[in-house]
């Protein structure tokens, strides 16, 4: 199991104790390996893999989107100093609340302005 693969494992394991939990991935590369299937199945979860190429059954895609435009044009350089602080920069101006951008985002995907005042990226 190399490194993306554990942190991956560790962050499935925030969820561990809630019993009969529903986990969705998507057909990336890093969520195929047995370890995690198992893993997942150990915990009494149920596992279900979106079906390829279906960027409208998973959200994030367009978040996803977003972000990758957002750092095309602004951060190319600065990516690839620090990306760490490029990708935090890049979430709060892709998220503004007072961005309609963001405001569209949430409701693209399904949620009301309720949850959207409740999100930890907005201040």
């Amino acid at each position: 199991m190399d490194s993306n693969n554990i942190i991956l494992v560790e962050s499935l394991l925030t969820f561990a104790d809630v019993l009969r939990s529903i986990v969705i991935l998507d057909n990336a590369k890093i969520h195929m390996y047995r370890e995690l299937e198992d893993l997942i199945h150990s915990r009494g979860s149920i596992l279900f893999f979106l079906p390829p190429y279906s960027p409208q059954l998973n959200p994030i895609e367009v978040g996803f989107s977003l972000l990758k435009r957002w750092l095309t044009r602004h951060a190319p350089l600065a990516f690839r100093q620090d990306p760490s602080r490029t990708l935090s920069v890049a979430l709060v101006q892709c998220t503004k609340k007072n961005d309609k951008v963001g405001i569209n985002l949430y409701q693209h995907c399904g949620y009301g302005l309720q949850e959207l005042d409740k999100n930890c990226f907005f201040q």
